[in-house]
Formats: C-alpha cells, structure tokens, sequence
C-alpha cells in the first residue's frame, strides 16, 4: 500500500511538474519522444489542444486540421514546429524537430515548456 502510493506521488510530480511548485521544471520522458506518442501521453493526462493560426511553409492543410495545437513550422533547416496545449490555467507548449506531424516523417519532441497561466492567443 505504501508503494503504491509512493508511487502516485511520484508519476503526479514526474507528469504535472508545475504542480509540484516549479513553473519551469521540464518532464524529461517527453523530450526525445515521437510526437504521436507524446501528443497520446499529454492528451491522457486531462491537456486540451490550445487552437491558434496553423501555418508554416512546410504544413498541409490536413495537418492543421488533424493537430489543432499546432501553430506553425519552418520550412528550412531541422523544421522546428511549436504545438500548444492547455489544462485549466496552465498552458504546455511542445518544439518538436524534423517534420509536421502526421506528414510521413518522423517528428519528435524537442522542448518542453510549462507556465502557471492560460496560453495566451497574441505574441505577448
């Protein structure tokens, strides 16, 4: 009994770090990730796609619609995209490198980012 619960404390602080009290602790299992596995974890963990303006060289049409978080993505160099999520008053941002997402490449996490506020729409 004791473990379990050692154990809940802990995959609560490894997947919900801002809850834990540091706005900008990083959960390291998902750096490195594929993309479609992590976007699976952050979605079963109660985070939302944060809609916003789909766009990017690189990024079909079918794309934006099938992720809503994502934002945009370069078309040059490594092909950064940035994807949104929000739960609450908290806001996941994701970098993922390679290609969009769902476009026959391979696309995986490259940074995490957390906030202790709503996701904002604007370049703030």
């Amino acid at each position: 009994m004791l473990i379990r619960q050692i154990l809940s404390v802990a995959l609560l602080l490894i997947c919900n770090p801002v809850e834990a009290g540091s706005a900008t602790t990083k959960p390291a299992k998902l750096e490195g990730m594929e993309y479609g596995k992590a976007r699976s974890v952050i979605l079963g963990y109660g985070w939302k796609p944060f809609p916003r303006e789909c766009g990017g060289p690189s990024v079909k049409k079918s794309t934006c619609a099938r992720f809503p978080e994502l934002e945009y993505c370069q078309g040059t160099g490594r092909g950064f995209c940035g994807m949104t999520f929000t739960k609450g008053n908290r806001c996941l941002s994701l970098t993922t490198v390679e290609s969009p997402p769902g476009q026959g490449g391979y696309t995986v996490v490259h940074d995490v980012a957390f906030a202790q506020r709503a996701c904002s729409t604007s370049e703030d």
